[in-house]
C-alpha cells in the first residue's frame, strides 16, 4: 500500500468525568461489605473456631437439641403449606384476570371478568408495598 505522506493523527484522549452514580455505587457496595460481608465472615469463622482452634463442638450442640429439630420441621410444614395455598389462590386469579395469557393458552376456557384492569392495578400496587406487621 502506498504511503500518502499524510500522518496518521493520534487518537484524542479521554477526559475523565466524574460521575455521582458512581460514588453512590461505591458507597452502596462499602457499606454491604462492613456491615454483611464482613458479619458473616465473623460468624462463620466463629463457629468453626470458637476457642482459638478447629472444632465441631458448637454444630454438635445446636444439632442434637430436640427442640431445634422440632422447630426446623414445623418450619418447613409451614413453608411448604403456605407455599402450595399461595399457588393454589394466586395461579387461578392471575389466569382469570391476565389478557396476555390469551396468546398463551388460545383455545382454554377463560372468562372476560368485569374490573380485571382494577384487580391489576391494585395488585401491582399492593405487592410494591413492604411486608410485616401493622399496628
Amino acid at each position: 500500500m502506498a504511503n500518502t505522506g499524510a500522518a496518521a493523527m493520534p487518537a484524542p484522549k479521554k477526559k475523565f468525568y466524574f460521575d455521582v452514580k458512581w460514588v453512590v455505587i461505591a458507597a452502596i457496595i462499602i457499606f454491604l461489605v462492613v456491615f454483611e460481608v464482613f458479619p458473616l465472615l465473623y460468624l462463620v469463622y466463629r463457629a468453626f473456631f470458637p476457642a482459638g482452634s478447629f472444632s465441631l463442638e458448637a454444630f454438635q450442640r445446636v444439632y442434637t437439641y430436640k427442640l431445634n429439630w422440632t422447630a426446623l420441621r414445623n418450619t418447613m410444614v409451614t413453608a411448604s403449606v403456605s407455599m402450595i395455598f399461595g399457588v393454589v389462590i394466586a395461579f387461578p386469579l392471575a389466569w382469570l384476570i391476565e389478557p396476555s395469557l390469551q396468546k398463551i393458552l388460545p383455545h382454554a376456557f377463560r372468562y372476560d371478568l368485569y374490573g380485571s384492569a382494577v384487580c391489576r392495578r391494585y395488585g401491582v400496587a399492593a405487592s410494591a408495598q413492604p411486608y410485616g406487621w401493622h399496628s
